[in-house]
């Protein structure tokens, strides 16, 4: 995976767990069917294809973690460097439930595989969603992977949902 050594507009490896420090916002805001609810940034793991990071809050009556896995994959026989070819498997949950996963292809293609909030089929009656601002941080963030999605694209993750 080589293509993915150099990282955002400042040529950090995704290797180095200085992007983690630098490109990921300190807090998300977090909308759920109780309220509002600030994640402060806790920790992070790589391996070779999984990006792994969690935001961490301690009120009470609500899951304190938050955990994005983001499982990098490449659509062809790995020998390719295209990195037009790299697909993110996001999964996002939530406590102990899984929130939101699905998967985002070059150039701004978003296919929803699992959404689990207000109207779902697995839970109707539930709300989780982030604000404006932590949605705008968020894709930011993915879209240093040379994607160009936009807030359209993670409306079903939006604070209106």
């Amino acid at each position: 995976m080589r293509y993915l050594k150099k990282f955002l507009e400042h040529k950090t490896s995704i290797f180095n767990e200085e992007w983690f420090h630098n490109f990921l916002p300190e807090e998300l805001e977090v909308i759920t069917s109780n309220g509002l609810f600030n994640m402060k940034k806790n920790q992070m793991t790589m391996t070779l294809n999984l990006i792994r990071f969690s935001y961490v809050q301690y009120e009470e009556g609500e899951p304190c973690f938050l955990v994005f896995d983001i499982h990098l994959t490449k659509d062809n026989n790995g020998k390719e460097r295209d990195s037009d070819l790299l697909r993110l498997n996001v999964d996002i949950t939530y406590g102990n439930r899984m929130a939101s996963s699905f998967t985002i292809e070059k150039p701004n293609k978003v296919k929803v595989v699992v959404y689990d909030g207000k109207d779902s089929k697995y839970d109707p009656e539930n709300t989780f969603g982030f604000t404006d601002n932590s949605l705008e941080d968020l894709i930011k963030f993915f879209n240093a992977f040379g994607y160009t999605i936009t807030m359209e694209d993670l409306e079903f993750i939006d604070k209106e949902k």
